[in-house]
C-alpha cells in the first residue's frame, strides 16, 4: 500500500512539473529571400531560414548573417516615407509608359539624392537635388530606354539617411 501512495505521488510530480515546465514560443518573422547589389560590387543577401542560432561570419567588406531575418535599415521592396523628414512623396502617372515625376516635399533642407533600381538590385539612374524645407519638388523621369517592368526609388540625404522609397510600374 505504501509502494502505490510513493508510485503515486511520484507520478503526480512528475506530471505536475511537465504541465508547469511547458513553454509557449510564438514565432515571428519578417523577412523575405532575395538579393541586392549595388555599383561598388558589395553584396547584401538576405534570407530567413528558421534557425534559432544567428551565425555572423565576415571577411573584409563581405559580411554573412545566418539565421532569423535581422532588420535592415533600408528595405527598398516596401514603400516607405519618413513623415518628419518628408511630409509628401509620389511618383506620378504610375504605371508609366515613358515620362512620370517624383513630386516630393521634404521637411529638411539638404543636398538630396533619388537612385533607380530595377528588382535585381542594380542602380540604373540618380539624380541630385537641393531641396529647402516646404518647398514642392518636380523630379522629371524619362523611363524610355528602361525595359518594362517594376523599378524601385530610394530618396536619401547628403548623408545617406533614407528619406523615402517608391515603386514604379513601366
Amino acid at each position: 500500500m505504501l509502494g502505490k501512495i510513493i508510485i503515486s505521488t511520484v507520478l503526480a510530480l512528475l506530471v505536475s512539473c511537465q504541465l508547469t515546465a511547458q513553454i509557449s514560443l510564438e514565432r515571428q518573422v519578417i523577412g523575405s529571400y532575395g538579393i541586392l547589389t549595388n555599383p561598388s560590387l558589395s553584396i547584401q543577401l538576405s534570407a530567413t531560414g528558421g534557425e534559432s542560432a544567428i551565425q555572423t561570419l565576415s571577411t573584409g567588406n563581405l559580411t554573412l548573417n545566418q539565421g532569423f531575418q535581422q532588420a535592415e535599415p533600408e528595405d527598398l521592396t516596401s514603400v516607405f516615407m519618413a513623415p518628419e523628414l518628408v511630409s509628401e512623396l509620389s511618383i506620378f502617372p504610375n504605371p508609366c509608359q515613358g515620362q512620370c515625376w517624383v513630386k516630393l516635399v521634404p521637411q529638411v533642407q539638404s543636398n538630396l539624392v533619388l537612385q533607380a533600381f530595377d528588382l535585381h538590385g542594380r542602380s540604373i539612374a540618380q539624380w541630385g537635388v537641393q531641396a529647402f524645407s516646404g518647398q514642392e519638388l518636380l523630379i522629371d523621369i524619362q523611363t524610355q530606354s528602361w525595359p518594362s517592368g517594376i523599378y524601385l526609388f530610394k530618396l536619401s540625404d547628403q548623408s545617406g539617411r533614407l528619406l523615402g522609397s517608391l515603386r514604379l510600374a513601366k
